[in-house]
């Protein structure tokens, strides 16, 4: 039971973090995240990204949720705490694809770095590179083109 405690906590810091709340960060009650709370997502890569890779109920992990926002910080910790960039969640979507459906070019650019996988689909057959050009995010799209991208 104590296991599936530090799991959790662990995986909601790791979510905390890509949500943008860092040490210092006042919460609703007005209390304060720690500098320890913060860290922990620093921690996660002495597990090589157990944290990281931890799906909610639908498949999405924190690098999934820091990329849709856009957290360009907090994608690069997880990448470098050992988050799969290529994970996909039960809708097939990647932090790849939600982060080019959002036209957030420098998340993008994280990720294609970190060795993503520009031509995986969805369970819809959309590549990173399609939602990208459906969205009008064409800074995006020619970023996916010329990493090897192809518009499915």
């Amino acid at each position: 039971m104590s296991m599936r405690w530090a799991f959790l906590s662990m995986f909601l810091t790791v979510c905390l973090f890509a949500w943008g709340v860092q040490a210092g960060s006042e919460a609703v009650d007005g209390s304060k995240t720690t500098a320890g709370q913060a860290q922990n997502v620093k921690a996660a890569d002495g597990q090589k990204g157990a944290a990281a890779n931890t799906p909610d109920p639908n498949g999405n992990t924190a690098l999934m949720v820091a990329a849709k926002d856009g957290k360009g910080d907090a994608v690069q910790a997880l990448i470098d705490g050992g988050g799969d960039v290529n994970a996909q969640n039960k809708d097939g979507m990647t932090a790849l694809m939600f982060a080019s459906q959002r036209g957030h070019a420098d998340v993008v650019a994280a990720l294609v770095a970190a060795n993503a996988k520009v031509n995986m689909m969805n369970n819809d057959g959309a590549t990173a590179r399609l939602l990208a050009k459906e969205g009008g995010h064409d800074a995006v799209d020619m970023m996916l083109k010329e990493a090897g991208g192809r518009c499915l």
